[in-house]
């Protein structure tokens, strides 16, 4: 069966659980903690994917990834998915959980890139740029920091980028003056 399916399956199943206990936010909040980790540390979906680390060990880790605070629902739902067998999905069905959630409650994900940290009244103007172009009330914005952008930002909003950049303008004026 395809991954793409068996993860969409597990995340909506996990969603409709979570609704019906009133704790689909906090575990939105975790499965999006739980993505960040499986991206910053690629170790962990190599560990679950070997045949030697053991199923209660696979648990383990995965409660780690989720919190010290897990809720029931997402303690409940990584074990059911190790019992299952299905672990190597995880990374996925945490990805889908999120996507699910933000479409079915209208959030938009943009993601703000500075050659320095910005003022949170600057931010807050950015995001409020984006519900008024999104028409969302829903905004998640996350900053990341690149020196070498020099000065300025750069907004990804879904897949369109506006870019604000002083080196996006040194590439431009490059660019036209045919270099």
């Amino acid at each position: 069966m395809n991954s793409g399916i068996i993860s969409t399956r597990y995340a909506r199943a996990l969603l409709m659980s979570a609704k019906e206990n009133k704790s689909a936010d906090k575990v939105y909040a975790e499965m999006a903690a739980m993505g960040v980790a499986f991206g910053a540390y690629p170790e962990i979906k190599a560990m679950l994917s070997s045949p030697t680390v053991t199923p209660s060990e696979k648990c383990e880790l995965l409660m780690a990834v989720a919190g010290s605070k897990a809720s029931k629902e997402t303690q409940k739902f990584i074990s059911f998915v190790v019992n299952e067998g299905r672990e190597d999905y995880m990374p996925a069905i945490a990805r889908m959980y999120e996507q699910i959630y933000r479409k079915e409650n209208n959030i938009v994900i943009s993601t703000l890139t500075s050659a320095a940290e910005l003022p949170e009244s600057s931010v807050e103007s950015i995001k409020k740029f984006i519900a008024k172009l999104s028409g969302s009330k829903n905004v998640e914005v996350r900053t990341t920091i690149d020196s070498s952008i020099i000065g300025g930002f750069l907004l990804d909003i879904d897949s369109s980028r506006l870019d604000a950049s002083i080196k996006g303008q040194l590439n431009q004026l490059k660019y036209y003056a045919g270099h």
